[in-house]
């Protein structure tokens, strides 16, 4: 019996973009749903190798044409903002669209599905915490309706798996190397290399973006299912990663701590900028939330599974480093695979 095909949702994305060219590297035969505005920058070496299918989440006829003759779905699209104006989209975009994978892996006998999650989606309740798999979503201030779209988003994929679907969810924490350098994670080293004076006083994990697709890559290939896993490399104060950030782009580092006050008058002026412009505003409510918190997340379940290694958090900010100086010009930067 033939091999079928494996899909990607969210393939010109960031994250799944480097799922795309890591999958074509491995040999696998790919599909990858695309928008009719979709930007193919981040997978232009491999675009030709990948079969496109014109598909939207939310648009379940394209959607069902695109899962025929699946053996393995990637789940990475979603929308990702911590603007208040998108959160209907993302509601609708990480919820549904995800409920719609799902019921379309189930009526059309997808063998597996890997949803990308966050850890965003675990949920937590307090500003300092260690965080495992095993803690349990509750309401709070400190979920920001990006990470209520996420949970969302998870209780599809686990009322999939309790109907039959062959599952495993990955939570990555945030995820560095490159990309577009004025959005997402990327815009950390771009604010370094313009020369950020102000640092976030919190602490949270971060992890490569290779590491994440070739853990999604591993555990797709093995006969994990209906688990969910913490994917991170290390937690650090913002402090420590901007300061490393600043060394190898030879500029001076973010030395005085944000303080409340100041994210409030911040907030203020960028709610003001954002109503005249149109344009986003740096810093949100839930931004400046996330700036004081102090998280820590374990990988001891995806180690006791996988035992693997992951990049030096130093090694992947000293590479995006040296990208954003050699690409910020053209707007994106992509790391290699070595």
């Amino acid at each position: 019996m033939m091999k079928g095909k494996t899909l990607i949702t969210g393939a010109t994305g960031f994250t799944g973009s480097y799922l795309a060219r890591w999958l074509v590297q491995q040999g696998e035969s790919v599909r990858a749903i695309h928008r009719p505005n979709s930007r193919f920058a981040l997978v232009e070496e491999v675009k030709d190798k990948i079969e496109w299918v014109e598909a939207d989440l939310l648009d379940v006829p394209a959607l069902t044409a695109a899962m025929q003759g699946v053996d393995k779905v990637y789940h990475t699209a979603a929308t990702v903002s911590f603007d208040k104006r998108d959160i209907p989209q993302m509601m609708a975009i990480n919820a549904k669209g995800t409920a719609n994978v799902v019921n379309l892996c189930l009526s059309e006998g997808v063998g597996r599905m890997l949803h990308l999650s966050s850890v965003a989606a675990i949920g937590r309740n307090r500003p300092k915490a260690v965080i495992t798999e095993a803690d349990q979503w509750e309401r709070s201030k400190y979920n920001s309706p990006y990470a209520i779209s996420k949970f969302r988003a998870e209780r599809e994929v686990w009322r999939g798996m309790v109907e039959g679907m062959n599952a495993v969810i990955l939570n990555p924490s945030i995820i560095l190397g490159g990309g577009w350098w004025n959005s997402g994670s990327a815009r950390i080293v771009q604010r370094v290399a313009k020369g950020e004076k102000f640092f976030p006083p919190g602490k949270t994990g971060f992890v490569d973006v290779r590491d994440v697709v070739q853990v999604a890559h591993l555990i797709m290939e093995s006969s994990i299912q209906q688990e969910r896993f913490i994917v991170v490399a290390d937690n650090r104060p913002y402090h420590e990663v901007m300061k490393k950030l600043a060394e190898e782009l030879h500029v001076k580092p973010p030395s005085i701590p944000a303080r409340p006050w100041m994210i409030q008058v911040l907030r203020q002026i960028e709610a003001f900028r954002s109503a005249l412009t149109g344009s986003r505003p740096l810093i949100t409510k839930a931004i400046a939330r996330n700036m004081f918190t102090e998280y820590e997340f374990r990988q001891d379940k995806l180690q006791q599974h996988l035992n693997f290694t992951f990049r030096p958090l130093s090694k992947t900010l000293s590479e995006s480093a040296k990208l954003y100086q050699h690409t910020h010009q053209q707007e994106y930067g992509i790391l290699p695979f070595p």
